[in-house]
């Protein structure tokens, strides 16, 4: 009865057995060989692409226990590797180590600008002449969306900044906007009604 070469150097992995092995099965081990070639066949058809060592420890392979996701799901994640894009996902009761922000540098301008939540929750922008500002509206209501604005001066300063009456902010009055060259302002936007109305804050002020 024909078996593959296994012995090293001829060592195969999952995806090179060979599921008509053995081969015959009318002598007295028929149903022995019967029952190598069905555990061959159950092997090639749960992990079809085996094509090396798979080198987990048990402690990693544990970390799969209680996993419910489907085999889609799993082969998913199994291509998963470096930076991955997710948008539009769910994540649950997850403990983040460490992370960090996407900003947007808006660079050197004025005038009439937008800020996107939905683009980024970092935004920073030098002003170079007076600003009229818009918080774009996020599209879902009931979530929580943050915003943090980094404003700084040019090297003329004396800029002004123009909020839209949508923004709520503390005891009602506007912070003030330090206008020396050069100076940097912090501020920071939450919204529950996707943009309906905003709760402003300034976090920071003539931060050096």
């Amino acid at each position: 009865m024909g078996l593959e070469a296994i012995e090293s150097p001829n060592i195969v992995y999952i995806n090179s057995l060979v599921v008509s092995n053995p081969v015959g099965g009318t002598d007295e081990v028929k149903s022995l060989d019967n029952h190598i070639r069905g555990v061959k066949n159950v092997l090639l058809l749960s992990l079809p692409n085996v094509d090396g060592p798979c080198t987990p420890t048990p402690t990693e392979f544990n970390k799969l226990t209680g996993m419910t996701r489907s085999t889609a799901d799993l082969n998913d994640l199994a291509t998963k590797n470096g930076t991955e894009t997710l948008i539009a996902k769910t994540l649950s009761d997850n403990l983040f180590e460490a992370y960090r922000e996407k900003v947007t540098a808006k660079g050197s301008v004025g005038g009439a600008q937008s800020f996107d939540v939905e683009v980024s929750n970092v935004h920073t922008i030098t002003l170079t002449s007076n600003m009229t500002v818009t918080l774009t509206s996020p599209s879902t209501s009931g979530d929580l969306y943050t915003l943090t604005i980094v404003l700084t001066q040019d090297a003329t300063g004396g800029r002004t900044v123009a909020w839209p009456g949508t923004i709520n902010w503390p005891a009602g009055s506007i912070p003030p906007l330090l206008t020396s060259a050069n100076s940097k302002s912090t501020y920071a936007f939450t919204t529950l009604d996707a943009g309906s109305s905003w709760d402003g804050y300034q976090i920071g002020y003539d931060q050096k």
